[in-house]
């Protein structure tokens, strides 16, 4: 009866064909060892690239938040009230912008002893168009009525005044005999 082997020597009695499978099974333990370690090799880099998609996502949520935040913004934007802001804005720069020395000046050479100067002040204009020029309100005193259309007639003839208007015109008894308001456009010839 064979029965174990203790010897110091037991690959003796066993042969080749012993020594082939523990070959073959210390290879196979090896290529075990591999492919799991291959695996998990697998296993992190497959786990890294869905933290990426993850995250591409999340920022694609976040843009789309953002865009539907930015879409109803402008859904809600009254392009009216932007427009009627818009012409405000102009207006006062316009009026910052005016050349108001050289305007009083101008009036000044062409007022007569007859006429007088009440008040002058920026005017608000009616077209939809931004004007580059100033459009001004004028109000005024004349004693007569030809002081009067003899002013205006000088106003027009100056090339700095244009699209000259008669707002209001009033008659008035004493020593002013009409207050009158006009509405021009002003830009001084050469600037």
């Amino acid at each position: 009866m064979k029965g174990l082997n203790f010897s110091p020597k037991p690959f003796q009695e066993a042969g080749g064909l012993f020594v082939v499978l523990w070959l073959v099974n210390l290879l196979l333990a090896v290529a075990f060892a591999g492919s799991i370690w291959f695996w998990l090799q697998l296993k992190d880099r497959n786990g890294a690239d869905h933290r990426k998609i993850d995250g591409l996502k999340s920022r694609q949520r976040e843009i789309s938040r953002n865009h539907d935040a930015r879409v109803r913004e402008i859904e809600e934007l009254d392009v009216k009230s932007y427009r009627k802001q818009v012409l405000q804005y102009h207006g006062i720069q316009t009026a910052f912008s005016t050349h108001w020395a050289r305007l009083l000046d101008d009036l000044g050479t062409l007022l007569s002893e007859d006429v007088r100067l009440v008040s002058l002040r920026p005017g608000s204009s009616t077209s939809r168009k931004l004007e580059k020029n100033t459009r001004l309100n004028l109000r005024g005193e004349a004693r007569t009525k030809k002081a009067q259309l003899d002013f205006i007639r000088t106003l027009q003839k100056e090339p700095a005044f244009r699209n000259l208007r008669f707002e209001t015109e009033e008659y008035l008894e004493g020593d002013v005999a009409l207050v009158f308001e006009i509405t021009f456009s002003y830009k001084p010839v050469g600037g």
